[in-house]
């Protein structure tokens, strides 16, 4: 693993877009006022700035917050912490956290109730261990920021994302369950199998940090199984990773003419299991850089988030490629530096042309701080 906000900004070769605020600035701007006498900040964020304003995602927050936190910063680690905190307030002793809908009050400025939606049963709830992961990952970029002493008072849920992580490992492969229960379909994703691999790693020293010794020590456990479930995903007649396994333990054979989630999952997989983890590489070097070169290959257009492909299939509800920032992430791990951060630069002036409108969020704001730094 690097150093991603150590890129600078003189590696930028694209245009660069003026007028607009940083994107840690814009996160800034997302925090939800909480209706009250008199309302109050509590550390949450919302997806978007602007509509749709009705979520708080515990999953693209952490990723907000891991931006923020890796790009540094007293105000930028200082809104990492408020948000870290709200979810500490929320998630339950199982790991689990919910979605909160945000009602508006009709106050000026415009205030809002909090209410929890969903479960980890949920067709529309993310998957919990991504989750959990995304919540470990920000706790260590906030631990690398300000010292382990920080993180005290986050240790029993520290310990709740881990071991959410683990108890949903399944022993027989060390694969985790994206959807553990059964109305999506229970399945493990490619994606989450890296986001885990590098929150297990996070987690070795997080559990140390707090007192934890023997946790420390089955979480180590735990991401060597993922990592052993993971190699036994790659399909060499294809180059590529299985996108998922099902119950029945069929693998979903990635085409590379599919962009999400086959291709994007394969780019997850180097950026999530291998730049931002703290422990050995999920993917091997040498393959990760023949997946980062036949991805860029096949989907040079992957840095234009309008994208509309004719001939391949976006595999996304908007049919546009959409923003994905970690393939940055994933570039920089390989080796391709000034491509990733002239690439990330472009996605971050389109979403700055387009005002930053939905489906850009939160999440992807903190992502590009991963390659671009304070940009």
């Amino acid at each position: 693993m690097i150093g991603l906000a150590s890129l600078a900004a003189a590696l930028v070769v694209a245009p660069v877009v003026a007028a607009a605020l940083p994107n840690g600035q814009w996160i800034a701007k997302s925090r939800v006022l909480v209706s009250g006498s008199p309302s109050f900040e509590d550390g949450a964020v919302s997806q978007h700035s602007k509509a749709p304003l009705e979520t708080v995602s515990p999953y693209w927050g952490n990723y907000a917050a891991i931006g923020l936190a890796n790009a540094g910063g007293k105000g930028k680690i200082a809104l990492a912490l408020d948000w870290l905190k709200w979810y500490r307030a929320k998630v339950k002793n199982t790991g689990v956290i919910s979605k909160y809908r945000l009602d508006p009050q009709g106050t000026d400025p415009e205030s809002y109730t909090e209410t929890a939606v969903g479960s980890e049963t949920d067709v529309n709830t993310d998957s919990p261990a991504a989750y959990a992961s995304s919540f470990l990952r920000a706790m260590w970029e906030y631990r690398n920021a300000t010292g382990p002493k920080r993180i005290r008072s986050f240790k029993k849920h520290i310990r709740y994302s881990a071991f959410l992580l683990l108890n949903q490992q399944d022993a027989s492969d060390g694969l985790i369950w994206s959807h553990p229960n059964g109305t999506v379909g229970r399945m493990k994703g490619l994606i989450t199998q890296a986001e885990a691999y590098a929150a297990l790693h996070a987690s070795v020293t997080l559990l140390n940090d707090v007192g934890y010794g023997r946790a420390s020590g089955l979480a180590a456990a735990g991401a060597t199984a993922l990592k052993a479930g993971v190699d036994s995903l790659w399909l060499p007649g294809v180059g590529a990773y299985a996108t998922l396994k099902d119950e029945a333990g069929a693998l979903h054979v990635t085409d590379w003419n599919t962009w999400y989630a086959d291709v994007v999952a394969q780019g997850w997989a180097v950026a999530a299991g291998n730049g931002l983890n703290p422990g050995p590489d999920l993917v091997d070097p040498a393959r990760a850089r023949q997946l980062m070169a036949t991805l860029t290959s096949v989907w040079p257009e992957w840095n234009r988030p309008g994208f509309r492909p004719t001939f391949r299939t976006a595999g996304t509800s908007s049919g546009l490629i959409g923003y994905q920032p970690m393939i940055g992430v994933a570039l920089t791990e390989v080796g391709r530096n000034r491509e990733a951060t002239s690439a990330v630069t472009n996605i971050n002036n389109y979403a700055i042309g387009k005002a930053r409108k939905w489906p850009f969020n939160v999440g992807n704001a903190g992502q590009i701080m991963l390659t671009l730094g304070a940009v």
